[in-house]
């Protein structure tokens, strides 16, 4: 019983640990796609995403994100960052707080983002809705980019499907430990030192079955190969037992038979055949014969 409950829990560790390395894939947003619009989460049933701007930097362009009813924060962080120079006399990033062009700042971030320094915290709205506003100037082309990932979260009493962050966040279940850091401050997921050390040992104890599995793998492939691999050079024979005929001058002898239990032919006599008797009636002639019978 104990050596189940070892094996359950280690592979609980090792599937965390797989989610953190390997992290699930967010629904991205092209927003150079969606100017002028609103991405809905509630319409496209999801949680979190992340949205990306790459430009040439020449148009302006203005998106909405809307959270849920139920969920109605959006917590987001900036993946990668990259607007225009530090001045922001050319390129400017605005990121407010509801839905409208005179919606306040988001708090901690300013009224206006720009150059090549990533914002290092997270973020998050008081209200349904995150503005994001992309203004330039620039009279000739010039790459801009940037990535933010979002997710949604509530406050207050968590429901039974959520989790509670360290920061007071409640977040859907499904988002724990995905590697995106869904909380804003990283307690998602958090490994004490025992975790830590059952990772590391179901990462082994994975990392030896795999191998295993490999060996067994190529070793039935090795063998089936040579199984069917015709055999080279000459075919051995086998002794075996041969037919003997007897010599005509053998009287009552006749031909030996096969007998698989013995290396030689045998050969077995028979009786002599009876002894036919001749008649020694003369030969006549058929005109003979016909003139006798007509006497």
């Amino acid at each position: 019983m104990d050596v189940m409950f070892f094996n359950a829990r280690l592979t609980i560790i090792f599937v965390l640990f797989l989610k953190n390395v390997c992290p699930e894939t967010l629904r991205t947003y092209r927003m150079e796609n969606y100017c002028g619009q609103e991405i809905s989460m509630i319409l496209d049933s999801v949680y979190n995403g992340e949205l990306v701007f790459s430009s040439d930097g020449m148009s302006n362009c203005t998106v909405t994100i809307e959270s849920w009813y139920s969920v109605p924060y959006l917590q987001f962080y900036f993946e990668d960052f990259d607007v225009g120079s530090d001045d922001c006399l050319t390129d400017k990033l605005l990121m407010k707080d509801g839905e409208s062009v005179y919606s306040p700042a988001i708090s901690g971030l300013g009224p206006k983002l720009c150059g090549s320094d990533k914002p290092a915290d997270s973020y998050r709205t008081y209200t349904r809705y995150l503005r994001i506003e992309y203004q330039t100037r620039r009279y000739y082309p010039r790459s801009v980019s940037f990535s933010i990932v979002f997710n949604s979260f509530d406050v207050g009493t968590c429901a039974a499907w959520e989790t509670r962050c360290d920061n007071g966040h409640c977040i859907r279940d499904e988002m724990n430990c995905n590697g995106y850091n869904p909380c804003g401050d990283h307690s998602d997921c958090n490994l004490t030192v025992g975790s830590i050390v059952g990772i590391v040992i179901g990462s082994l104890a994975g990392l030896a079955i795999l191998l295993a599995v490999s060996v067994v793998l190529i070793c039935r492939h090795r063998r089936l190969k040579f199984r069917n691999v015709p055999p080279q050079g000459p075919v051995p024979t086998i002794a075996t037992s041969y037919v003997n005929y007897a010599h005509p001058s053998q009287p009552g002898v006749i031909p030996s038979y096969i007998n698989p239990w013995y290396s030689t032919g045998q050969q077995q006599a028979l009786p002599d055949p009876p002894a036919y008797e001749y008649s020694s009636v003369p030969f006549m002639p058929q005109a003979q014969i016909s003139s006798q019978s007509g006497k």
